[in-house]
């Protein structure tokens, strides 16, 4: 039996265990202690409360604008419509946010390297920082998926160029409605990864093959200019 059989399982379990290590202090207690933890809190409730109650705030109007930093403010009322309490629903979406970067990390690591990428293991340390404490969880969703997304393309690129540019501007709006800085990650990447690309095909680089992601990025971007 070849002794690195079990490589993936022992991966993926450690990668369980960590989560639920990271997630600890969040479950742990009923509010977590974050700066803006109440204020979102306030936040999704108001929209829970107009939106499946119908009941009008004295203080508060709710404006039905599409702006780019909309992932809390759309899945937690979600969950709370599919039956959980509003804290709980919060308190999901921050695990979520918290857990999303690590998962890109892994993805990205899976697809660059192949195997089983043990170093990949060191997001988890690196989870929490000051900006999770602060409670900037949208920002944390978006870079997440952002994360992922640029996984999933650099996986496509070289097997369906056009999918790879379709999934990357869908997928790209996606994040820049959850938090605008996500896309603005995103498009980082894209772009530096492209740049690499052209510079290692020198002296003759073939520019029509960053086309397709550069269309995606600039239509995302006309969509930010449109829409938001």
């Amino acid at each position: 039996m070849n002794p690195t059989s079990n490589a993936p399982r022992w991966f993926w379990l450690a990668c369980l265990l960590s989560s639920g290590l990271l997630l600890m202090p969040l479950w742990s207690h009923e509010y977590p202690g974050m700066t803006d933890y109440p204020n979102h809190l306030a936040r999704a409730q108001l929209i829970i409360d107009d939106h499946f109650h119908g009941a009008a705030h004295p203080y508060y109007v709710l404006r039905h604008v599409l702006i780019g930093n909309l992932g809390l403010d759309t899945l937690v009322p979600l969950l709370v419509h599919a039956g959980m309490d509003t804290n709980a629903a919060l308190k999901l979406f921050a695990g979520v946010a918290l857990l999303l970067p690590v998962a890109g990390v892994m993805a990205l690591a899976r697809v660059l390297q192949g195997g089983t990428p043990w170093l990949a293991l060191l997001a988890f340390p690196l989870a929490h920082s000051r900006y999770y404490a602060w409670g900037f969880l949208n920002y944390f969703f978006a870079v997440g998926l952002a994360l992922l997304v640029f996984a999933l393309w650099l996986w496509l690129r070289e097997r369906r160029p056009r999918i790879a540019a379709l999934v990357l501007a869908l997928l790209g709006a996606l994040a820049m409605c959850a938090h605008l800085m996500g896309f603005g990650v995103l498009a980082l990447l894209v772009l530096s990864r492209e740049a690499w690309l052209l510079w290692r095909a020198r002296p003759s680089p073939r520019w029509q093959e960053a086309l397709p992601a550069i269309a995606a990025l600039a239509s995302c971007t006309l969509f930010n200019l449109l829409a938001f």
